[in-house]
């Protein structure tokens, strides 16, 4: 798994515990392997975080972290010049 923070962009207040749930789940990504890309909205709407896989298994790990930590799915999008499968936000 390897994540990306955005620049010029607001994280949101859980960040913190959100990098310490995905510690554990980390396995490397390969520039060469294909990956599945998420997306973390942060409050002002806008991605600010991308997280990638390579591994289906991990990436359903990840669904449930985040679900876990009360973000809900929605929809793909492409922003900043990433396309993610999926993205998480705080549930309202």
């Amino acid at each position: 798994m390897r994540t990306t923070i955005l620049a010029h962009t607001q994280p949101l207040a859980t960040d913190s515990m959100l990098r310490a749930r995905l510690r554990p789940l980390a396995a490397p990504v390969r520039d060469t392997d294909p990956t599945i890309r998420v997306g973390i909205e942060g409050p002002q709407g806008k991605l600010y975080r991308i997280i990638e896989t390579s591994s289906l298994v991990e990436a359903v790990r990840l669904f449930e972290t985040l679900h876990d930590l009360g973000l809900r799915p929605d929809a793909g999008r492409k922003e900043s010049g990433w396309a993610v499968t999926r993205v998480f936000r705080a549930a309202a």
